[in-house]
């Protein structure tokens, strides 16, 4: 008995032995071959399955080495994507902040009218959209991120205005524009248009496919009438009004548009009315978005802060520009329609900035608010309403 307690101890006392790197073994319990080796028993290895997170990382990193075409590569997006930021917002900040030399050297005009200074002031506004737009597609590029539906809606977006910006161009009587300026613009709206479309056709899975894409634009307009939550029914209404707004400005008869902008006819007027009216379309899209975001309860992401800041800015300066064309500038007085557009950019500002502040709170608790809200809001109506 005292032996065995003794060679017990012993095994349990001697050194641990690590043995061709697959088990710790003490030494007292390894194995002799039949020449007298000394080996340890081999441990089954089990190979580690890599995360989907390691999986779409190697995936990505493999198609940026192996992208061949025009604008390919990450860097080469967000390089172009930055291009286009700067050049939308050097035009925004020179009809906002150089309203009158940007106006006389467009125009050709010395003294132009105050009423389209104030227009000119809204197309500034307006201009901020494709700048907002290209400065979320620049960051989604550096993450990888173009190939989302938020992404490859504003590029299309993009691809649409830049396209839609060069017909107005050409269909503008030379006598209009400043011949250098038509060259100016058509360029940034050439780039606009080629750089958008070629990244959606390598983003997009199936190219510039003209049937895919109409089959996307109807099911867009049908998610616009079933929303999840309260959230993103806001977003709807204002996303289906700002392209409903978007198509009168673009195809409706000047006299009809004129009393919603509150300003006169003519060909300068009506190339202004175009410009605000492609913003406002990519400002449809780009309130889409978000009320997709708001479906998915993600409006804490930066992508869609950044949507509701530039978009809450654009509301707040296009209500601002009204305000001042009808009290400031006495240029008309309070009408119907600018009462009502007065109140739409107000919707617009409240919506925007109360998600862009409250990205970060509980998504739920947030729609209750609005829910609860909303309902207060019906039940005074009605009151109004039995009183009157």
């Amino acid at each position: 008995m005292a032996h065995m307690l003794s060679l017990t101890a012993s095994s349990v006392s001697r050194p641990t032995t690590i043995v061709r790197g697959t088990r710790i073994c003490p030494a007292g319990l390894r194995s002799r071959g039949v020449n007298g080796q000394v080996f340890a028993p081999a441990v089954k290895h089990t190979r580690r399955t890599p995360s989907a997170q390691v999986v779409r990382a190697s995936r990505e990193s493999e198609l940026q080495e192996n992208a061949e075409g025009f604008l390919a590569h990450k860097g080469q997006q967000k390089t172009a994507y930055g291009l286009l930021t700067a050049a939308w917002a050097a035009v925004a900040i020179a009809k906002l902040f150089f309203t009158q030399q940007f106006f006389s050297y467009v125009f050709d005009i010395t003294n132009p009218h105050v009423g389209l200074l104030g227009l000119q002031r809204l197309a500034g506004f307006s201009s901020l959209a494709p700048a907002v737009a290209a400065y979320t597609l620049a960051k989604a590029a550096s993450g990888d991120r173009l190939d989302s539906h938020t992404y490859l809606r504003q590029n299309l977006g993009l691809a649409v205005a830049g396209t839609v910006t060069l017909f107005y161009l050409w269909k503008t009587p030379a006598t209009v524009l400043n011949a250098g300026f038509q060259k100016l613009a058509a360029g940034l709206a050439t780039a606009t248009a080629v750089i958008a479309g070629a990244v959606y056709t390598q983003t997009s899975g199936f190219g510039f496919n003209l049937t895919k894409i109409s089959k996307g634009f109807y099911s867009s307009v049908l998610a616009l009438l079933s929303p999840d939550n309260s959230n993103a029914a806001v977003y709807s209404f204002i996303s289906a009004a700002l392209g409903i707004y978007s198509a009168v400005l673009l195809f409706g008869p000047h006299e009809l548009a004129s009393q919603w902008l509150t300003v006169g006819s003519g060909e300068v007027s009506l190339y202004l009315q175009r410009e605000i009216g492609l913003s406002t379309f990519l400002a449809a899209v780009q309130t889409y978005c978000l009320k997709d975001a708001a479906d998915r309860k993600r409006m804490g992401r930066s992508t869609f802060k950044n949507l509701n800041l530039g978009l809450a800015t654009i509301a707040a300066g296009n209500a601002s520009a009204l305000w001042w064309a009808v009290n400031t500038a006495k240029m008309v007085d309070w009408t119907t329609q600018s009462k009502f557009r007065l109140a739409f950019l107000a919707v617009q500002v409240v919506t925007y900035a109360y998600n862009w502040i409250e990205s970060d709170r509980d998504e739920d608790e947030q729609i209750n608010k609005i829910e609860s809200a909303f309902d207060n809001a019906t039940d005074s109506l009605r009151d109004v309403a039995k009183k009157g």
